[in-house]
């Protein structure tokens, strides 16, 4: 990209930092993106400082760089991106016991501002003064350097990269869905939109025992799959993809929706 180019939705604006610094992907408005240094934050009590290595890249992500906003919540000062993401812990604050210097940990983006009715009933994902990494007003982690509260990292085991860490907040969407929508042994599930979400989706719902998923969206015209393990295969272009899914998900003989 050519730095001196105004910038536009497709070409964010680079701003080159020092070596060493803490560099983050800030978006100031709609199509106004930024690479800056910010000053390395010192973690708090029941904080941690944590070295990025990896942040997806989300769709909220894309629509705060090129829409400038989601909804009611609208840039207004510059924000760091990036909620999906994993690192290694630096240092820890005062009052953190379960993590160290050096460990790796996955990170949940939300974390409660204070004990209200949510937070009591066991639902502070839903508490209105939440703070979420990368919702405006709050600055997320796709930066070198981050701290946040200890309680919302969790260390991953060995066999799991920080790669695979970074997909536990995207992974928990499709798990959360799957749960709402009450998938178990032998459903028969139909996910409408093959991007990252649609496919964890199509993974936790086979998890939990589905008898079969149909997948719609993408370059394809739509795959599904079947509990033998067989490699998904598109529908036949020919076939209308609305009575194939009626004749998969369809009831047995006299049962009623």
């Amino acid at each position: 990209l050519d730095p001196s180019a105004a910038p536009t939705s497709a070409a964010p604006r680079r701003t080159m930092a020092a070596a060493g610094q803490n560099l983050a992907v800030v978006v100031h408005r709609a199509g106004d993106l930024r690479l800056e240094n910010r000053p390395i934050p010192e973690p708090g009590p029941n904080e941690v400082l944590l070295r990025m290595h990896s942040v997806g890249i989300c769709g909220s992500d894309v629509h705060y760089w090129q829409h400038g906003r989601i909804g009611d919540f609208v840039v207004k000062d510059p924000m760091v991106l990036g909620h999906e993401a994993s690192g290694t812990v630096l240092k820890v604050g005062a009052g953190v016991t379960h993590l160290k210097p050096g460990d790796r940990v996955a990170i949940e983006p939300g974390v409660p501002r204070e004990m209200d009715e949510f937070c009591k009933a066991g639902r502070y994902n839903l508490s209105p003064t939440i703070f979420f990494c990368a919702t405006p007003p709050d600055d997320g982690n796709l930066c070198r350097y981050y701290k946040h509260s200890a309680s919302y990292c969790y260390r991953l085991p060995d066999n799991v990269t920080f790669e695979e860490g970074a997909l536990i907040e995207p992974l928990s969407v499709g798990i959360h869905a799957c749960k709402r929508a009450g998938v178990t042994l032998g459903s028969k599930v139909f996910v409408s939109g093959s991007g990252p979400i649609g496919l964890v989706n199509v993974l936790v719902a086979k998890m939990m025992g589905a008898a079969a998923v149909v997948i719609t969206g993408g370059p394809w015209r739509s795959l599904s799959w079947h509990p033998s393990g067989s490699t998904s295969s598109p529908w036949l272009p020919t076939a209308s993809p609305w009575k194939r899914l009626w004749r998969l998900l369809r009831p047995p003989e006299g049962v009623r929706g």
